[in-house]
Order: structure tokens, then C-alpha cells, then sequence
């Protein structure tokens, strides 16, 4: 799901679908940080919002992995954040 929706960006992207392409980018970061969270062995529910999910578990000691993933956690969750926060910008603009 979070594949189709990272060509939808491209495609849109290439077609100068700016605001589409922004749109479906967050999607598919909503929807990797949903699977990681299931990968670590959580339920992620139903938020917009999921790196919040996300920062919870780690920051309330759920999540412990080798320092190498943490900081790769750490990352996605960075860019997940920029996403999340326009995820509705280029609705109204």
C-alpha cells in the first residue's frame, strides 16, 4: 500500500502535481511508521499522527534495539514528522 502510493508521488511529481505528490508522500510515510510500529509488536490504531505513536513506546521504554536501529528509528521518525506536518497544507492552499 505504502509502495503505490510512493509511485502515485513520482507520477504525480513528474505530471508537476505538486500538492499531490506532497499528499501522497505523507500517506506512504503514515503508513511505514503504522508498519513499523506492527513490526515492533504494537498496535499503531487509528491517528494521523503516527510518529507520535511511535515516540511514545520508545520514549516509554517498550522499544529497545541496538543502537544502530535506534538511530535509524530516529531518522524515519524525523522525516515522518515533516510529512505529518503537511499533510494538509496543500489542501487549502
Amino acid at each position: 500500500m505504502a509502495q503505490e502510493d510512493l509511485e502515485d508521488v513520482y507520477s504525480s511529481f513528474s505530471n508537476r502535481s505538486y500538492a499531490t505528490s506532497v499528499f501522497h508522500a505523507e500517506l506512504a510515510s503514515q503508513k511505514a511508521v503504522k508498519a513499523l510500529i506492527t513490526a515492533l509488536g504494537f498496535e499503531p490504531g487509528k491517528t494521523h499522527r503516527s510518529t507520535v505513536v511511535l515516540k511514545a513506546l520508545i520514549s516509554g521504554g517498550l522499544v529497545s534495539l541496538e543502537k544502530y536501529l535506534m538511530e535509524k528509528i530516529d531518522k524515519i521518525v524525523s522525516y515522518a514528522i515533516v510529512l505529518e506536518d503537511q499533510g494538509t497544507t496543500p489542501k487549502y492552499r
